[in-house]
């Protein structure tokens, strides 16, 4: 059929044409809501429960690997298996009272796991996962009594400036100077901040 409604198509090959309760046709340009993985190009595909296609909408995908598509509530990796701006892995939103709160009624044992995850959480979100673990960090912060973790909160705040596309703004002095004079948990819980943008809510 050219240029028709056809409500209860069952796998027609219809052409431009409506077909809600499609279950497979190969239509073209047509709307088919309630399709479950048919193989049509630049149509509406609202309930694809992960489809291959290509050029279509596909509000509710739940993982599919199609490229060029909407995919709001895509719940797994892209195409390219990142989780967005590059990331191999997805990055969790801490709550940064609760943080704080451990830190303090652990006298400070939780913030050195604390350090350790935002080094690799900034280390993800910026592409360069190959750089100084945050084993290491807490390692050598350890060794040099606590002078390379001035340094570090200084290359924390750059490295998220960079990200931002804000390289002029210098967090990393104020991380550094909030360190310096004993603020260290503040500058990890304006740093967390900053990440909790990028991480999985």
């Amino acid at each position: 059929m050219e240029n028709t409604q056809n409500p209860n198509n069952m796998g027609e090959n219809n052409e431009s044409g409506q077909s809600p309760n499609n279950a497979g046709a190969k239509g073209g340009n047509g709307q088919n809501p309630n399709n479950m993985g048919g193989a049509n190009r630049d149509w509406q595909n609202q309930n694809n429960m992960g489809g291959a296609n290509g050029g279509w909408q596909d509000s509710n995908n739940l993982g599919g690997a199609s490229r060029g598509w909407q995919d709001p509530n895509n719940m797994g990796r892209n195409a390219n298996g990142a989780y967005g701006r590059g990331m191999m892995r997805p990055v969790i939103q801490r709550n940064i009272g609760l943080c704080i709160v451990l830190s303090i009624i652990t006298c400070g044992i939780y913030s050195l796991y604390w350090m350790v995850v935002l080094n690799d959480d900034v280390n993800e979100i910026a592409g360069e996962r190959n750089d100084t673990s945050g084993g290491m960090v807490l390692l050598f912060s350890i060794i040099t009594c606590g002078i390379y973790a001035l340094y570090w909160m200084y290359k924390m705040g750059t490295k998220m400036d960079k990200v931002e596309g804000e390289p002029g703004r210098n967090s990393g002095i104020l991380y550094l100077v909030l360190s310096f004079f004993g603020l260290g948990i503040v500058s990890y819980a304006i740093l967390q901040d900053v990440i909790n943008k990028y991480a999985v809510r």
